[in-house]
């Protein structure tokens, strides 16, 4: 299998992204570790800062690219954000965690940085190369 590994970003042949997906969950899984062995010296507000600074934005990297991934790879992602959420709370139930946290599943997270990007192509407010991408069509409200 052919890989090709672009500034963060895995592609393979197929674009499953499982191979993405796979050095996603390594680096971050890393990060968490460390988050989980210095948590008891952390406040909470602490924890969760390092968690949004550290850990989520290797998470959403590209996201627009690879939010496709299909459910297995993201289940894998968002069992990483449960877990997150489990240390920073120090509780054994993610449920509780996420929601008194207020973290949006993953999936969430990378349907609205896809949106995001397609309202700038729609305003032109990102590189030439997409102004063609989108067409709003007036039509298709009405």
């Amino acid at each position: 299998m052919l890989k090709l590994v672009g500034k963060g970003v895995v592609f393979d042949q197929c674009l499953t992204w499982s191979e993405h997906v796979k050095y996603l969950v390594g680096k971050v899984s890393k990060r968490i570790s460390l988050l989980r062995r210095t948590r008891n010296n952390l406040s909470l507000y602490t924890a969760n800062v390092i968690y949004k600074s550290l850990i989520l934005p290797i998470i959403d990297y590209c996201d627009n690219v690879w939010g496709c991934c299909g459910k297995v790879n993201s289940d894998k992602l968002e069992k990483l954000q449960r877990r997150a959420a489990r240390i920073i709370m120090k509780t054994h139930r993610s449920d509780d965690a996420l929601k008194f946290l207020k973290y949006k599943p993953l999936e969430i997270r990378r349907d609205r940085h896809l949106l995001r990007l397609v309202k700038r192509c729609l305003k032109k407010c990102c590189p030439q190369m997409f102004y063609d991408y989108f067409i709003f069509n007036k039509d298709a409200i009405e």
